[in-house]
C-alpha cells in the first residue's frame, strides 16, 4: 500500500508540474537558468518508494525463509526475485499500450508533451487490483507456527555463539 501511495504522489506532483515546466524556462545562455518547480518536490514519492521497498524485501524473505521446506528456501526466494522482474517486464506491454496513439501518447520523447500523471495513476490503479487479488488469494493460507518459533530459536541460538 505504500507502494501505491508512492505512485499516486508521483502522479499528483507530475499534474502539479506538468503544464507549468517547460524547457522554455531554461536559456542557453550565459548564466543557467533555473526552473520554476522545485527539484525537493520529488522526495516524498521517493522516501515513500524506499519505505516500501523496505517493507517488501525484509517480509518476503522471511515469509519465505519461514514458510519453505529448508531443501526449498533459496529456491523460494529465487521465485520471488523472479517475480520482481516479470513485474518490470510487464511495464514493457503497459508502456507500448500507452503509446499506441501516435497523436495522444502518454509518455513521448518530450514529457512535456505527454501525460505521465496518467501513467502513475494506472499503475497504482493496477497496484491497488493485484493488492486486492492478493488478499483474496492469501486469505486462507495456513501458517507454520512451529517453522516460525523455530527459525526464532535458531536465529537466537547462533546470536548466543557469536558472544
Amino acid at each position: 500500500s505504500t507502494r501505491i501511495i508512492s505512485n499516486v504522489t508521483s502522479a499528483d506532483a507530475e499534474a502539479l508540474t506538468g503544464p507549468h515546466l517547460s524547457l522554455s524556462c531554461i536559456r542557453c545562455d550565459d548564466i543557467p537558468q533555473m526552473a520554476d518547480v522545485s527539484i525537493f518536490l520529488q522526495i516524498p514519492q521517493f522516501a515513500l518508494l524506499g519505505v516500501s521497498e523496505i517493507l517488501a524485501a525484509i517480509t518476503a524473505l522471511q515469509f519465505f525463509y519461514s514458510q519453505a521446506p529448508v531443501s526449498m528456501r533459496s529456491v523460494s526466494q529465487a521465485f520471488n526475485l523472479l517475480t520482481t522482474a516479470a513485474g518490470s517486464l510487464l511495464m514493457i506491454p503497459l508502456l507500448t499500450f500507452v503509446n499506441s496513439n501516435p497523436d495522444a501518447q502518454w509518455i513521448p520523447s518530450n514529457l512535456d508533451n505527454g501525460h505521465l500523471d496518467w501513467f502513475f495513476y494506472v499503475v497504482a490503479g493496477i497496484m491497488a487490483m493485484n493488492m486486492l487479488l492478493f488478499w483474496w488469494l492469501s486469505s486462507d493460507y495456513k501458517y507454520k507456527i512451529e517453522e516460525i518459533e523455530a527459525v526464532e530459536e535458531d536465529v537466537i541460538y547462533k546470536m548466543g555463539d557469536m558472544s
